[in-house]
């Protein structure tokens, strides 16, 4: 019986190894590659991959989970979760940030923060 209990654990194990290694490894749908856009890379996409399988199987236990561990309110969770889900970003770009403001703090020169080549972030100390 031992052998038995073995042997299935060893196949559950190689079955499940197996399955992680399909869900992280296999290429972008193009489904998937439109909703990511141009900046497409592994780690947006194995994070789009859990956030919609987790919406999909179990969404309320899981934001449930998350608000308790986190300590933020269910209903942001949920926006989170669908939004990545949906490939969107969580934290909007810094474009994104300043567009509603009318001038980005690049133009308006009050900034201690300067993007150099490369998108390396360089802060100036007071």
């Amino acid at each position: 019986m031992r052998l038995v209990l073995k042997s299935l654990f060893k196949a559950i194990t190689a079955l499940l190894t197996i399955a992680v290694m399909a869900f992280t490894l296999m290429p972008a749908t193009d489904s998937e590659a439109a909703a990511l856009g141009r900046d497409n890379n592994r780690f947006n996409l194995i994070q789009m991959r859990l956030a919609k399988t987790m919406m999909t199987v179990a969404p309320d236990m899981v934001v449930a989970r998350y608000a308790e561990a986190t300590g933020l309110p269910p209903s942001v969770i949920r926006a989170h979760l669908n939004a990545k889900a949906a490939g969107e970003p969580i934290i909007p770009h810094q474009e994104d940030l300043f567009a509603g403001q009318g001038q980005s703090t690049r133009e308006s020169g009050t900034s201690k923060r300067r993007v150099g080549p490369g998108g390396s972030l360089f802060v100036r100390p007071d």
